[in-house]
């Protein structure tokens, strides 16, 4: 899929979840809130900022997999580059 700013996925990701598997623990699992070309944020406390762990985004239209860096967090979310 091609992403643009304007993309409905962008946006539209009710429902989509991820799956993230950091090295330091099994895995955090959340709902995503936001997608792009670049990235995701994701509802999760669960990772911290500069950890590295592989993904998994999914839902009924969408798959997605691979290895992403928290770049940045708040207390609820946490924005992911891959």
């Amino acid at each position: 899929m091609a992403y643009t700013r304007d993309h409905p996925r962008t946006t539209r990701t009710e429902d989509l979840s991820a799956t993230m598997r950091p090295a330091r623990h099994c895995c955090v699992a959340g709902r995503v809130l936001n997608l792009s070309h670049r990235g995701d944020v994701v509802a999760s406390s669960g990772l911290e900022v500069d950890e590295t762990a592989d993904f998994e985004i999914g839902g009924p239209d969408f798959r997605s997999a691979g290895v992403a860096r928290v770049a940045h967090g708040t207390g609820q979310a946490r924005a992911c580059i891959s």
